[in-house]
């Protein structure tokens, strides 16, 4: 539970890959989900066996898991709250993409600190589409935004989807462009999917939800 934190030492990235050689799939997204489902816990050590059960020992392992993540694993409480915000996700005609998933994108899944889901709305396939980022400045020039807009264009055109942050100026200008190609863009927030951020870009955010892609790791 550990290697989901917040934060992870060289100590816990060596945890997470013991995890995923010690148990299948299906129980590493079992802890996933159960995670969903807690907000607030306490720490408490790793037990002695399960650290030899992952090729550790209590002595060389000072790893710490929280006490409610630990018994929401042990035990099937986890399963309403996840329900509950799995079909929050759907309501608002979104899905939610699991680490485990074969959709979840390979590079994000390298980094050490790859959130365990992602919310999205959209076009799921574009997550394994080829794709670029353009992001720039809030306060652009018009020049500038023109030439965002023709890059995103002709990138999208050639089936590339272009990936950028909603926000005023550049980014804007990028999604707009790339949505009238076939490569079509994806919006990155942080924020909900729910939340329409900047609220200028509302219309903006409704069509990348229907022939684009919405993507945050926040429920």
């Amino acid at each position: 539970a550990e290697c989901y934190g917040q934060t992870l030492s060289a100590q816990g990235i060596a945890l997470r890959f013991k995890l995923l050689e010690a148990f299948s799939l299906q129980e590493v997204e079992k802890a996933v989900l159960s995670i969903m489902a807690s907000r607030k816990y306490t720490s408490m050590p790793v037990p002695a066996d399960f650290l030899e059960h992952i090729g550790g020992g209590a002595a060389e392992d000072k790893a710490e898991v929280e006490a409610g993540r630990a018994a929401a694993i042990l035990s099937d409480s986890w399963r309403e709250s996840a329900k509950q915000e799995w079909e929050k996700a759907r309501r608002f005609q979104g899905g939610i993409v699991l680490w485990t998933s074969p959709d979840y994108p390979q590079n994000l899944r390298e980094l050490p600190d790859a959130p365990v889901l992602l919310y999205i709305r959209g076009q799921r396939s574009l997550l394994q589409a080829p794709k670029l980022a353009v992001v720039g400045t809030r306060n652009c020039s018009p020049e500038g935004a023109k030439a965002a807009a023709y890059f995103s264009r002709a990138l999208a055109a050639a089936g590339v989807s272009v990936v950028s942050g909603l926000a005023m100026g550049i980014d804007q200008a990028a999604h707009e462009a790339a949505l009238l190609e076939v490569g079509s863009t994806i919006s990155v927030l942080g924020c909900g999917l729910d939340v329409v951020y900047p609220p200028d870009a509302a219309d903006l955010h409704a069509r990348i939800g229907r022939t684009g892609l919405l993507v945050s790791e926040f429920a």
